[in-house]
Protein backbone atom coordinates (compact mmCIF):
# COMPACT_ATOMS: atom_id res chain seq x y z
CA UNK A 1 0.00 0.00 0.00
CA UNK A 2 1.00 3.59 -0.76
CA UNK A 3 0.33 6.82 1.10
CA UNK A 4 0.60 9.88 -0.82
CA UNK A 5 1.10 13.38 0.43
CA UNK A 6 -0.09 15.50 -2.50
CA UNK A 7 1.59 18.83 -0.67
CA UNK A 8 5.26 16.81 -0.87
CA UNK A 9 5.15 14.09 -3.50
CA UNK A 10 5.85 12.00 -0.99
CA UNK A 11 5.32 8.44 -0.96
CA UNK A 12 5.71 5.41 2.10
CA UNK A 13 5.27 1.97 1.05
CA UNK A 14 3.58 -0.19 3.93
CA UNK A 15 4.61 -3.73 4.05
CA UNK A 16 2.15 -5.72 6.51
CA UNK A 17 -1.19 -4.55 5.63
CA UNK A 18 -3.16 -7.39 7.50
CA UNK A 19 -2.05 -6.38 10.71
CA UNK A 20 -0.66 -3.02 10.89
CA UNK A 21 -2.67 -1.42 8.57
CA UNK A 22 -4.44 1.37 10.57
CA UNK A 23 -1.13 2.14 12.49
CA UNK A 24 0.79 2.78 9.44
CA UNK A 25 -1.24 4.92 7.52
CA UNK A 26 -1.60 7.21 10.46
CA UNK A 27 2.24 7.07 10.77
CA UNK A 28 2.24 7.83 6.93
CA UNK A 29 -0.21 10.61 7.20
CA UNK A 30 1.79 11.81 10.11
CA UNK A 31 5.09 11.68 8.39
CA UNK A 32 3.30 13.10 5.33
CA UNK A 33 1.91 15.75 7.72
CA UNK A 34 5.44 16.57 9.03
CA UNK A 35 7.43 17.02 5.98
CA UNK A 36 4.85 19.25 4.15
CA UNK A 37 5.18 21.50 7.49
CA UNK A 38 8.90 21.89 6.58
CA UNK A 39 8.89 22.31 3.02
CA UNK A 40 6.05 26.00 3.70
CA UNK A 41 7.01 26.92 7.24
CA UNK A 42 10.51 25.95 8.80
CA UNK A 43 13.02 26.02 5.57
CA UNK A 44 13.14 29.13 3.81
CA UNK A 45 16.77 29.44 3.83
CA UNK A 46 18.46 28.90 0.06
CA UNK A 47 22.13 29.34 1.76
CA UNK A 48 23.59 29.51 5.30
CA UNK A 49 22.96 33.53 5.41
CA UNK A 50 20.32 34.13 2.98
CA UNK A 51 16.33 33.72 3.92
CA UNK A 52 14.30 33.53 0.65
CA UNK A 53 10.56 34.27 0.66
CA UNK A 54 7.74 34.11 -2.16
CA UNK A 55 6.29 37.74 -3.08
CA UNK A 56 4.73 37.35 -6.11
CA UNK A 57 3.66 33.97 -8.31
CA UNK A 58 2.07 34.62 -11.63
CA UNK A 59 0.10 32.68 -14.11
CA UNK A 60 -1.50 34.66 -16.80
CA UNK A 61 -3.33 34.22 -19.96
CA UNK A 62 -2.43 36.47 -22.74
CA UNK A 63 -2.98 37.47 -25.88
CA UNK A 64 0.57 36.44 -26.77
CA UNK A 65 0.27 32.66 -24.92
CA UNK A 66 0.96 31.80 -21.60
CA UNK A 67 2.98 33.76 -19.14
CA UNK A 68 4.55 32.34 -16.16
CA UNK A 69 6.45 34.22 -13.20
CA UNK A 70 7.71 34.78 -9.52
CA UNK A 71 8.73 37.40 -7.43
CA UNK A 72 11.47 36.23 -5.00
CA UNK A 73 12.66 38.74 -2.38
CA UNK A 74 16.23 37.28 -0.29
CA UNK A 75 17.55 38.81 2.78
CA UNK A 76 21.08 39.03 3.48
CA UNK A 77 21.31 37.88 7.55
CA UNK A 78 25.08 38.07 7.58
CA UNK A 79 27.59 41.11 8.59
CA UNK A 80 29.18 40.72 5.33
CA UNK A 81 28.22 40.98 1.19
CA UNK A 82 27.00 38.08 -0.22
CA UNK A 83 26.35 36.40 -3.86
CA UNK A 84 23.18 35.39 -5.16
CA UNK A 85 23.16 31.93 -6.01
CA UNK A 86 23.39 31.47 -9.39
CA UNK A 87 20.60 28.40 -8.83
CA UNK A 88 17.65 27.59 -11.40
CA UNK A 89 14.53 28.72 -10.46
CA UNK A 90 11.38 26.29 -11.33
CA UNK A 91 7.50 26.36 -11.16
CA UNK A 92 6.20 22.93 -10.96
CA UNK A 93 2.51 22.03 -11.93
CA UNK A 94 -0.21 19.78 -10.23
CA UNK A 95 0.34 17.56 -13.03
CA UNK A 96 4.33 17.20 -12.45
CA UNK A 97 5.38 19.78 -15.46
CA UNK A 98 8.52 22.00 -14.75
CA UNK A 99 9.03 25.33 -16.22
CA UNK A 100 12.32 26.62 -15.62
CA UNK A 101 12.06 30.16 -15.18
CA UNK A 102 14.71 33.24 -17.26
CA UNK A 103 16.30 35.82 -14.16
CA UNK A 104 15.33 39.23 -15.12
CA UNK A 105 18.46 40.85 -16.67
CA UNK A 106 17.81 43.65 -13.57
CA UNK A 107 17.94 41.19 -10.74
CA UNK A 108 20.74 41.88 -8.00
CA UNK A 109 24.00 40.04 -8.14
CA UNK A 110 24.82 40.94 -4.40
CA UNK A 111 22.81 41.47 -1.28
CA UNK A 112 24.71 43.91 1.27
CA UNK A 113 24.63 43.26 4.76
CA UNK A 114 21.35 43.06 6.79
CA UNK A 115 19.37 44.15 3.38
CA UNK A 116 16.89 42.92 1.20
CA UNK A 117 16.70 42.42 -2.73
CA UNK A 118 13.62 41.53 -4.97
CA UNK A 119 14.41 38.99 -7.90
CA UNK A 120 12.05 38.67 -10.51
CA UNK A 121 11.63 35.39 -13.26
CA UNK A 122 9.55 35.03 -16.19
CA UNK A 123 8.70 32.90 -19.22
CA UNK A 124 6.16 33.77 -21.70
CA UNK A 125 5.13 30.78 -23.67
CA UNK A 126 3.50 31.29 -27.50
CA UNK A 127 0.46 28.83 -26.60
CA UNK A 128 -2.28 29.25 -23.91
CA UNK A 129 -1.39 26.20 -20.98
CA UNK A 130 -4.43 25.64 -18.61
CA UNK A 131 -1.59 25.63 -15.70
CA UNK A 132 -2.28 25.13 -11.99
CA UNK A 133 1.18 25.64 -10.26
CA UNK A 134 2.10 24.09 -6.77
CA UNK A 135 5.18 24.52 -6.22
CA UNK A 136 8.59 27.48 -6.85
CA UNK A 137 12.04 25.38 -6.64
CA UNK A 138 15.34 26.21 -6.34
CA UNK A 139 18.19 23.81 -7.79
CA UNK A 140 22.17 23.74 -7.68
CA UNK A 141 22.49 22.52 -11.40
CA UNK A 142 26.35 21.56 -12.59
CA UNK A 143 26.40 21.70 -16.47
CA UNK A 144 30.11 21.45 -16.94
CA UNK A 145 29.76 17.15 -16.35
CA UNK A 146 27.92 14.64 -18.21
CA UNK A 147 25.23 13.67 -17.63
CA UNK A 148 24.34 17.35 -15.43
CA UNK A 149 24.18 17.13 -12.23
CA UNK A 150 21.41 18.79 -10.20
CA UNK A 151 20.50 19.14 -6.28
CA UNK A 152 17.11 20.56 -4.91
CA UNK A 153 18.17 23.49 -2.15
CA UNK A 154 14.50 24.59 -1.47
CA UNK A 155 10.84 24.53 -2.22
CA UNK A 156 7.80 26.63 -1.48
CA UNK A 157 4.26 25.41 -1.63
CA UNK A 158 2.49 28.46 -3.78
CA UNK A 159 -0.95 27.51 -4.38
CA UNK A 160 -2.39 30.29 -2.59
CA UNK A 161 -0.91 32.64 -4.02
CA UNK A 162 -1.06 31.61 -7.92
CA UNK A 163 -2.20 35.21 -9.61
CA UNK A 164 -4.24 34.12 -13.02
CA UNK A 165 -4.92 37.97 -14.26
CA UNK A 166 -6.78 40.11 -14.42
CA UNK A 167 -10.14 38.06 -14.41
CA UNK A 168 -9.06 36.17 -11.14
CA UNK A 169 -11.50 35.65 -8.45
CA UNK A 170 -9.88 36.22 -4.88
CA UNK A 171 -11.47 33.57 -2.45
CA UNK A 172 -9.59 33.54 0.33
CA UNK A 173 -11.32 35.00 3.51
CA UNK A 174 -8.37 36.78 4.85
CA UNK A 175 -7.93 38.32 1.24
CA UNK A 176 -11.66 39.58 1.11
CA UNK A 177 -12.41 42.89 3.07
CA UNK A 178 -15.61 44.62 3.67
CA UNK A 179 -15.88 48.26 2.71
CA UNK A 180 -15.05 50.67 5.62
CA UNK A 181 -12.70 48.11 7.12
CA UNK A 182 -8.84 49.14 7.22
CA UNK A 183 -6.49 46.81 5.95
CA UNK A 184 -2.74 46.62 5.33
CA UNK A 185 -1.68 45.32 1.47
CA UNK A 186 0.26 41.95 1.57
CA UNK A 187 4.02 42.68 0.54
CA UNK A 188 3.83 46.43 0.88
CA UNK A 189 4.88 47.80 4.43
CA UNK A 190 2.50 46.77 7.32
CA UNK A 191 2.93 50.22 9.01
CA UNK A 192 0.57 51.69 5.70
CA UNK A 193 -2.91 51.11 6.77
CA UNK A 194 -5.74 51.78 3.77
CA UNK A 195 -9.53 52.75 5.06
CA UNK A 196 -11.74 52.73 1.45
CA UNK A 197 -14.16 55.98 2.13
CA UNK A 198 -16.00 57.22 -0.76
CA UNK A 199 -16.83 55.88 -4.13
CA UNK A 200 -18.76 58.76 -6.20
CA UNK A 201 -19.33 58.46 -10.13
CA UNK A 202 -19.15 61.64 -12.25
CA UNK A 203 -19.74 61.78 -15.96
CA UNK A 204 -16.95 62.89 -18.14
CA UNK A 205 -17.52 63.60 -22.01
CA UNK A 206 -16.03 60.13 -22.94
CA UNK A 207 -17.53 57.53 -20.09
CA UNK A 208 -18.96 57.66 -16.34
CA UNK A 209 -15.76 57.77 -14.19
CA UNK A 210 -15.99 55.88 -10.60
CA UNK A 211 -13.77 58.38 -8.04
CA UNK A 212 -13.03 55.77 -5.26
CA UNK A 213 -11.33 57.83 -1.98
CA UNK A 214 -9.05 55.67 0.17
CA UNK A 215 -7.75 57.10 3.45
CA UNK A 216 -4.15 55.94 3.63
CA UNK A 217 -2.15 56.13 7.33
CA UNK A 218 1.33 55.52 8.64
CA UNK A 219 0.33 53.75 11.88
CA UNK A 220 4.15 53.09 12.28
CA UNK A 221 6.89 55.09 14.51
CA UNK A 222 8.65 56.61 11.73
CA UNK A 223 8.89 57.82 8.07
CA UNK A 224 7.11 55.75 5.71
CA UNK A 225 7.02 55.60 1.82
CA UNK A 226 3.81 54.65 -0.16
CA UNK A 227 4.26 52.64 -1.99
CA UNK A 228 2.06 52.11 -5.30
CA UNK A 229 -0.32 50.11 -5.93
CA UNK A 230 -3.55 49.79 -7.86
CA UNK A 231 -7.28 49.71 -7.67
CA UNK A 232 -9.68 47.72 -10.34
CA UNK A 233 -13.30 47.51 -9.91
CA UNK A 234 -15.30 44.75 -11.03
CA UNK A 235 -18.53 43.76 -11.75
CA UNK A 236 -19.35 39.98 -11.65
CA UNK A 237 -16.19 39.01 -13.77
CA UNK A 238 -15.86 42.22 -15.92
CA UNK A 239 -12.96 43.94 -14.81
CA UNK A 240 -12.07 48.02 -15.46
CA UNK A 241 -8.63 49.01 -14.59
CA UNK A 242 -8.24 51.97 -12.56
CA UNK A 243 -5.71 55.12 -12.67
CA UNK A 244 -4.26 56.84 -9.21
CA UNK A 245 -4.90 60.55 -9.35
CA UNK A 246 -1.95 61.62 -7.44
CA UNK A 247 1.18 61.22 -9.34
CA UNK A 248 4.87 60.50 -7.96
CA UNK A 249 6.14 59.41 -4.55
CA UNK A 250 4.47 59.95 -1.79
CA UNK A 251 5.99 59.64 1.89
CA UNK A 252 4.09 59.97 5.22
CA UNK A 253 5.64 61.11 9.10
CA UNK A 254 4.76 58.55 11.83
CA UNK A 255 0.95 59.18 12.41
CA UNK A 256 0.36 61.13 9.39
CA UNK A 257 -2.70 60.88 7.13
CA UNK A 258 -3.58 61.88 3.43
CA UNK A 259 -6.65 60.60 0.58
CA UNK A 260 -5.90 58.86 -1.99
CA UNK A 261 -7.98 58.77 -5.35
CA UNK A 262 -8.49 56.37 -7.84
CA UNK A 263 -10.47 56.80 -11.30
CA UNK A 264 -11.84 54.14 -12.65
CA UNK A 265 -13.62 54.13 -16.11
CA UNK A 266 -17.23 52.40 -16.62
CA UNK A 267 -19.70 51.58 -18.78
CA UNK A 268 -23.04 53.47 -19.06
CA UNK A 269 -25.54 52.13 -16.13
CA UNK A 270 -22.50 50.28 -14.31
CA UNK A 271 -22.54 50.08 -10.95
CA UNK A 272 -19.23 48.38 -9.41
CA UNK A 273 -19.53 45.20 -6.64
CA UNK A 274 -16.15 45.20 -5.32
CA UNK A 275 -12.92 46.51 -6.13
CA UNK A 276 -9.26 44.74 -6.49
CA UNK A 277 -6.71 45.93 -5.05
CA UNK A 278 -2.82 45.16 -6.90
CA UNK A 279 0.07 45.60 -6.91
CA UNK A 280 2.73 45.75 -9.95
CA UNK A 281 5.72 43.80 -10.87
CA UNK A 282 8.38 44.32 -13.65
CA UNK A 283 10.73 41.98 -15.55
CA UNK A 284 13.10 42.92 -17.93
CA UNK A 285 14.26 40.21 -20.75
CA UNK A 286 17.23 42.49 -21.89
CA UNK A 287 18.19 45.86 -21.44
CA UNK A 288 15.58 47.97 -23.72
CA UNK A 289 12.47 45.92 -22.84
CA UNK A 290 10.35 45.87 -19.83
CA UNK A 291 7.09 44.31 -18.84
CA UNK A 292 4.83 45.16 -16.51
CA UNK A 293 2.39 43.28 -14.78
CA UNK A 294 0.13 43.45 -11.45
CA UNK A 295 -0.87 40.63 -9.09
CA UNK A 296 -3.98 40.92 -7.02
CA UNK A 297 -3.84 40.72 -3.67
CA UNK A 298 -6.57 41.68 -1.98
CA UNK A 299 -10.25 41.97 -2.81
CA UNK A 300 -13.15 44.98 -1.44
CA UNK A 301 -16.85 44.48 -1.26
CA UNK A 302 -18.51 47.74 -2.11
CA UNK A 303 -22.17 47.67 -0.67
CA UNK A 304 -25.34 47.79 -2.73
CA UNK A 305 -25.22 51.66 -1.71
CA UNK A 306 -21.65 51.96 -4.26
CA UNK A 307 -19.88 52.84 -1.31
CA UNK A 308 -21.18 56.36 -0.85
CA UNK A 309 -21.33 58.13 2.92
CA UNK A 310 -24.12 60.78 1.51
CA UNK A 311 -27.45 58.74 1.93
CA UNK A 312 -30.09 60.81 4.19
CA UNK A 313 -29.99 58.75 7.25
CA UNK A 314 -26.29 59.09 7.33
CA UNK A 315 -25.89 62.18 7.12
CA UNK A 316 -26.49 64.73 10.02
CA UNK A 317 -29.39 67.45 9.59
CA UNK A 318 -27.81 70.91 8.78
CA UNK A 319 -29.26 73.99 10.15
CA UNK A 320 -29.20 76.87 7.96
CA UNK A 321 -26.30 79.51 8.90
CA UNK A 322 -23.98 77.70 11.19
CA UNK A 323 -20.30 76.65 10.10
CA UNK A 324 -20.46 73.65 7.85
CA UNK A 325 -17.69 71.52 8.92
CA UNK A 326 -14.85 70.21 5.84
CA UNK A 327 -13.05 66.82 6.36
CA UNK A 328 -10.12 67.85 8.72
CA UNK A 329 -7.75 66.62 5.51
CA UNK A 330 -9.13 68.41 2.97
CA UNK A 331 -6.88 70.83 1.28
CA UNK A 332 -9.29 73.56 -0.61
CA UNK A 333 -10.86 75.17 2.63
CA UNK A 334 -8.62 76.99 4.77
CA UNK A 335 -9.53 76.15 8.48
CA UNK A 336 -10.39 80.17 8.80
CA UNK A 337 -12.52 80.32 6.12
CA UNK A 338 -16.09 79.99 7.23
CA UNK A 339 -18.83 78.70 4.88
CA UNK A 340 -22.37 78.43 6.04
CA UNK A 341 -24.98 78.32 3.46
CA UNK A 342 -27.99 80.64 4.44
CA UNK A 343 -30.32 79.86 1.92
CA UNK A 344 -31.80 77.13 0.04
CA UNK A 345 -35.24 78.22 -2.44
CA UNK A 346 -37.04 76.53 -5.37
CA UNK A 347 -37.52 78.93 -8.45
CA UNK A 348 -40.10 78.44 -11.36
CA UNK A 349 -39.23 78.54 -15.15
CA UNK A 350 -40.91 81.16 -17.37
CA UNK A 351 -43.23 77.80 -19.34
CA UNK A 352 -43.03 75.04 -16.61
CA UNK A 353 -40.50 72.99 -18.36
CA UNK A 354 -37.91 73.00 -15.26
CA UNK A 355 -37.18 74.15 -11.72
CA UNK A 356 -33.95 75.68 -10.34
CA UNK A 357 -33.17 74.70 -6.65
CA UNK A 358 -31.07 77.84 -5.17
CA UNK A 359 -28.40 77.31 -2.61
CA UNK A 360 -26.94 80.66 -1.08
CA UNK A 361 -23.36 80.30 0.76
CA UNK A 362 -21.69 82.84 2.94
CA UNK A 363 -18.11 82.64 2.94
CA UNK A 364 -16.31 85.22 6.11
CA UNK A 365 -12.78 84.96 6.47
CA UNK A 366 -12.22 84.50 9.95
CA UNK A 367 -8.58 85.06 9.25
CA UNK A 368 -6.10 88.24 9.85
CA UNK A 369 -4.74 87.42 5.77
CA UNK A 370 -6.47 87.42 2.99
CA UNK A 371 -7.37 84.74 1.31
CA UNK A 372 -8.09 83.25 -2.03
CA UNK A 373 -11.96 82.64 -2.96
CA UNK A 374 -11.52 78.69 -2.62
CA UNK A 375 -13.72 77.00 -6.40
CA UNK A 376 -15.56 74.45 -4.91
CA UNK A 377 -18.49 72.70 -6.06
CA UNK A 378 -21.81 71.56 -4.67
CA UNK A 379 -23.80 68.26 -5.61
CA UNK A 380 -27.38 67.83 -4.96
CA UNK A 381 -28.93 64.73 -4.21
CA UNK A 382 -32.68 64.23 -3.89
CA UNK A 383 -34.36 61.28 -1.35
CA UNK A 384 -34.27 59.25 -4.61
CA UNK A 385 -30.56 59.75 -4.94
CA UNK A 386 -30.70 61.09 -7.79
CA UNK A 387 -27.70 63.65 -8.39
CA UNK A 388 -27.68 67.56 -9.60
CA UNK A 389 -24.34 69.74 -10.26
CA UNK A 390 -24.30 73.00 -8.78
CA UNK A 391 -23.77 75.70 -11.23
CA UNK A 392 -21.90 78.50 -9.71
CA UNK A 393 -22.55 82.14 -10.62
CA UNK A 394 -20.83 83.54 -13.29
CA UNK A 395 -17.28 85.36 -12.09
CA UNK A 396 -16.72 85.64 -8.17
CA UNK A 397 -14.35 87.45 -6.64
CA UNK A 398 -10.91 86.19 -6.05
CA UNK A 399 -9.62 87.05 -2.59
CA UNK A 400 -11.75 87.52 0.93
CA UNK A 401 -10.25 90.43 2.67
CA UNK A 402 -10.04 89.44 6.44
CA UNK A 403 -13.08 89.57 8.79
CA UNK A 404 -15.28 90.25 5.40
CA UNK A 405 -17.70 87.95 4.24
CA UNK A 406 -18.81 87.43 0.77
CA UNK A 407 -22.00 85.82 -1.07
CA UNK A 408 -22.05 83.03 -3.46
CA UNK A 409 -25.03 80.97 -5.26
CA UNK A 410 -25.60 77.99 -6.72
CA UNK A 411 -28.23 76.77 -9.34
CA UNK A 412 -30.09 73.04 -9.54
CA UNK A 413 -32.03 72.40 -13.00
CA UNK A 414 -34.34 70.03 -10.97
CA UNK A 415 -37.39 68.15 -12.79
CA UNK A 416 -40.79 70.05 -12.30
CA UNK A 417 -41.78 67.64 -9.88
CA UNK A 418 -38.52 68.15 -7.34
CA UNK A 419 -40.33 69.73 -4.31
CA UNK A 420 -36.96 69.51 -2.47
CA UNK A 421 -37.84 67.34 0.72
CA UNK A 422 -35.34 65.95 1.65
CA UNK A 423 -32.16 67.20 0.36
CA UNK A 424 -28.48 65.98 0.66
CA UNK A 425 -25.44 68.58 -0.05
CA UNK A 426 -22.08 67.47 -0.64
CA UNK A 427 -19.23 70.35 -1.24
CA UNK A 428 -17.01 68.95 -3.58
CA UNK A 429 -13.09 69.60 -3.89
CA UNK A 430 -12.15 69.57 -7.80
CA UNK A 431 -8.83 70.55 -7.59
CA UNK A 432 -6.65 67.91 -5.12
CA UNK A 433 -7.92 65.13 -7.82
CA UNK A 434 -8.41 67.07 -10.99
CA UNK A 435 -10.36 66.88 -13.23
CA UNK A 436 -12.36 64.71 -11.05
CA UNK A 437 -14.62 65.96 -7.90
CA UNK A 438 -14.05 64.44 -4.46
CA UNK A 439 -16.58 65.44 -1.11
CA UNK A 440 -15.33 67.51 1.79
CA UNK A 441 -18.84 68.21 3.22
CA UNK A 442 -22.00 66.20 3.56
CA UNK A 443 -25.01 67.54 5.07
CA UNK A 444 -29.02 66.84 5.24
CA UNK A 445 -31.10 69.54 4.24
CA UNK A 446 -34.69 70.79 3.11
CA UNK A 447 -36.06 73.65 1.13
CA UNK A 448 -37.31 76.39 2.88
CA UNK A 449 -41.15 76.51 2.48
CA UNK A 450 -42.18 79.73 0.79
CA UNK A 451 -44.28 82.50 2.78
CA UNK A 452 -45.27 85.20 1.45
CA UNK A 453 -44.61 87.50 4.39
CA UNK A 454 -44.45 91.74 4.49
CA UNK A 455 -40.92 91.01 4.34
CA UNK A 456 -39.23 89.85 1.26
CA UNK A 457 -36.25 88.06 2.38
CA UNK A 458 -33.62 87.97 -0.74
CA UNK A 459 -30.80 86.95 1.59
CA UNK A 460 -28.86 88.90 2.59
CA UNK A 461 -31.36 91.95 1.70
CA UNK A 462 -34.85 92.03 3.65
CA UNK A 463 -37.23 94.46 1.32
CA UNK A 464 -40.36 95.62 2.98
CA UNK A 465 -43.06 97.96 1.43
CA UNK A 466 -44.35 100.39 3.64
CA UNK A 467 -46.79 102.13 1.18
CA UNK A 468 -47.57 101.25 -2.58
CA UNK A 469 -49.84 102.46 -5.28
CA UNK A 470 -50.80 102.26 -8.90
CA UNK A 471 -51.69 104.63 -11.14
CA UNK A 472 -52.89 104.43 -14.83
CA UNK A 473 -52.55 107.62 -17.62
CA UNK A 474 -53.50 107.58 -21.52
CA UNK A 475 -51.71 109.34 -24.22
CA UNK A 476 -52.82 110.01 -27.35
CA UNK A 477 -56.39 111.66 -29.24
CA UNK A 478 -58.08 108.04 -29.66
CA UNK A 479 -58.27 108.80 -33.51
CA UNK A 480 -56.84 106.44 -36.44
CA UNK A 481 -54.04 109.17 -36.53
CA UNK A 482 -52.99 109.03 -32.99
CA UNK A 483 -53.87 105.54 -31.25
CA UNK A 484 -54.49 105.75 -27.45
CA UNK A 485 -51.01 104.39 -25.25
CA UNK A 486 -51.96 103.48 -21.55
CA UNK A 487 -49.14 104.10 -19.03
CA UNK A 488 -49.19 101.84 -15.40
CA UNK A 489 -46.46 103.09 -13.21
CA UNK A 490 -46.39 101.18 -9.43
CA UNK A 491 -45.34 103.45 -6.91
CA UNK A 492 -43.50 101.96 -4.31
CA UNK A 493 -41.81 103.06 -0.78
CA UNK A 494 -38.97 100.38 0.03
CA UNK A 495 -37.32 99.57 3.09
CA UNK A 496 -34.44 97.71 2.36
CA UNK A 497 -32.08 96.26 5.23
CA UNK A 498 -28.74 94.67 4.90
CA UNK A 499 -29.12 91.55 7.34
CA UNK A 500 -26.04 90.46 7.32
CA UNK A 501 -22.66 92.58 6.92
CA UNK A 502 -21.31 90.75 3.68
CA UNK A 503 -20.67 91.69 -0.05
CA UNK A 504 -22.47 90.98 -3.61
CA UNK A 505 -21.49 91.81 -6.55
CA UNK A 506 -22.67 92.18 -9.92
CA UNK A 507 -24.09 88.83 -10.56
CA UNK A 508 -26.00 88.73 -7.57
CA UNK A 509 -29.79 87.75 -7.96
CA UNK A 510 -31.98 90.60 -8.57
CA UNK A 511 -35.68 91.88 -7.94
CA UNK A 512 -38.20 91.63 -10.79
CA UNK A 513 -41.59 93.38 -11.20
CA UNK A 514 -44.26 92.56 -13.23
CA UNK A 515 -47.27 94.01 -13.78
CA UNK A 516 -49.74 91.65 -15.49
CA UNK A 517 -53.77 91.94 -15.75
CA UNK A 518 -56.33 89.62 -13.70
CA UNK A 519 -55.72 86.75 -15.86
CA UNK A 520 -52.19 87.10 -15.57
CA UNK A 521 -50.98 88.17 -18.63
CA UNK A 522 -48.01 90.19 -18.24
CA UNK A 523 -48.27 93.75 -19.36
CA UNK A 524 -44.07 94.42 -19.06
CA UNK A 525 -41.64 94.24 -16.32
CA UNK A 526 -38.36 95.77 -15.08
CA UNK A 527 -35.36 94.34 -13.40
CA UNK A 528 -33.82 95.73 -10.24
CA UNK A 529 -30.24 95.25 -8.92
CA UNK A 530 -28.85 94.85 -5.24
CA UNK A 531 -25.64 96.25 -6.75
CA UNK A 532 -24.20 99.16 -8.93
CA UNK A 533 -25.45 102.86 -9.51
CA UNK A 534 -28.90 102.30 -10.15
CA UNK A 535 -29.56 99.39 -7.12
CA UNK A 536 -32.29 99.60 -5.03
CA UNK A 537 -32.36 101.51 -1.98
CA UNK A 538 -34.48 102.82 0.54
CA UNK A 539 -36.91 105.46 -0.41
CA UNK A 540 -39.27 106.38 -3.62
CA UNK A 541 -39.03 103.16 -6.29
CA UNK A 542 -41.39 103.82 -9.71
CA UNK A 543 -41.94 100.95 -12.01
CA UNK A 544 -43.77 102.48 -15.31
CA UNK A 545 -44.69 100.11 -17.94
CA UNK A 546 -47.07 101.03 -21.60
CA UNK A 547 -49.93 99.34 -23.30
CA UNK A 548 -52.14 99.47 -25.93
CA UNK A 549 -54.83 98.24 -23.96
CA UNK A 550 -56.53 99.47 -21.02
CA UNK A 551 -56.16 97.25 -18.12
CA UNK A 552 -59.22 97.72 -15.04
CA UNK A 553 -57.08 96.09 -12.60
CA UNK A 554 -53.26 95.52 -12.49
CA UNK A 555 -51.24 93.32 -10.36
CA UNK A 556 -48.04 93.25 -9.42
CA UNK A 557 -45.78 90.17 -8.94
CA UNK A 558 -42.76 90.71 -7.23
CA UNK A 559 -40.06 88.09 -7.79
CA UNK A 560 -35.97 86.90 -6.73
CA UNK A 561 -34.80 86.03 -10.22
CA UNK A 562 -31.59 83.82 -11.37
CA UNK A 563 -29.70 82.50 -14.88
CA UNK A 564 -29.37 79.39 -15.35
CA UNK A 565 -27.91 77.51 -18.03
CA UNK A 566 -31.87 76.76 -19.35
CA UNK A 567 -33.00 80.27 -19.03
CA UNK A 568 -34.06 82.16 -16.66
CA UNK A 569 -35.93 80.89 -13.41
CA UNK A 570 -37.60 83.02 -10.93
CA UNK A 571 -39.40 82.82 -7.11
CA UNK A 572 -42.39 84.73 -6.30
CA UNK A 573 -41.63 86.59 -2.78
CA UNK A 574 -45.33 88.48 -3.20
CA UNK A 575 -47.69 89.73 -4.68
CA UNK A 576 -50.01 93.04 -4.78
CA UNK A 577 -53.41 93.33 -6.10
CA UNK A 578 -55.60 96.65 -6.42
Amino acid sequence: MKCFDDEVEEMVYLDDISHHTHHAVSSCCAAARRRQHKVTKENDRLTSSIKAEVKSVLNEQTAEGTRLGAVIRLYNESIRTVRVPDYEVRLKSHDGIEFTLRPSVSNARAILPKQKVELSYLIQMDHKENVSLKRISWFDVDEYVYPKRQKEVLTFLISSLEWKGANAIITNPGRVKQWGQSFTIPTLSPSIQVLPINIMVQNTQKSPVAVVTFLVENVGDWEQSVQDFRVDGKVGRKVYSGKRVEQGTMSLDAGEAVYLHYAIPLGLQTKLTSLNILTSETFKPDAETTINYAIGRLNVEVPADGGSTRFMDQLRSYENSTPISFDNLNKLIAPELKISMEALQIHESEGGGFKAVVAKYKLYNDGIHSRVVPNFQVEMLNAEGKSYMGTRQTDTVETLAPKVGYVVYYSFVVPPTEDGQPLAMNILDGETAAPYFVPIASYRTQVVPQTYDDIMKFYPFNVSIQKWSIEKRSTGTGDITSPPTYTFKLNLNLDIELKDKVTVDNHFPKMKVELTDEDDKVIGSQLLSFTGENRLISGQRVISVNSENYISRVKANIYEVIDTPFGEAKRLVLQLKE
